[in-house]
């Protein structure tokens, strides 16, 4: 077998390549992402089974790019930009404050914090544990 790059890469270390894509339009199947966004909307039982077939081919359940996260960004931006316009909000710096305070504290910060609660809720008590099989466990980035 030869080595390759993810052989020598640790869990750890995911975090940096995945902020290092995200910079990169070229490293992004933004494609997908909207494809997957839409979907999501209108028909949710084809991305799950989309998911599943990437979970039993790559073994992984987190998107390996982050155009989707990109995109979720770009959207909330938007929509905390028109909120701004829509009210007329009268200072620069209370736009600033509000478009940052959304991007940073609503998808940051609570997204972190539910994320790492239901990691731990589904990998503590909604795993299937089986005698012969191998341990299976959601990453955090799912």
């Amino acid at each position: 077998m030869l080595p390759t790059p993810t052989m020598y890469r640790s869990k750890s270390s995911f975090l940096p390549d995945y902020l290092r894509r995200a910079v990169r339009v070229s490293q992004m199947d933004l494609e997908s992402a909207s494809w997957q966004m839409v979907t999501l909307c209108l028909d949710p039982k084809r991305v799950y089974k989309q998911t599943t077939y990437h979970k039993q081919t790559k073994n992984q359940w987190a998107r390996d790019d982050p155009a989707f996260t990109v995109l979720c960004l770009v959207f909330l931006i938007v929509a905390a930009v028109a909120y701004t316009v829509a009210f007329r909000v009268p200072f620069p710096g209370t736009f600033l404050r509000i478009v940052l305070g959304v991007v940073v504290f609503d998808f940051g910060v609570v997204g972190c914090v539910l994320a790492t609660v239901t990691w731990t809720v589904a990998n503590k008590y909604l795993r299937v544990r089986a005698l012969h099989s191998v341990d299976q466990e959601v990453e955090w980035m799912y």
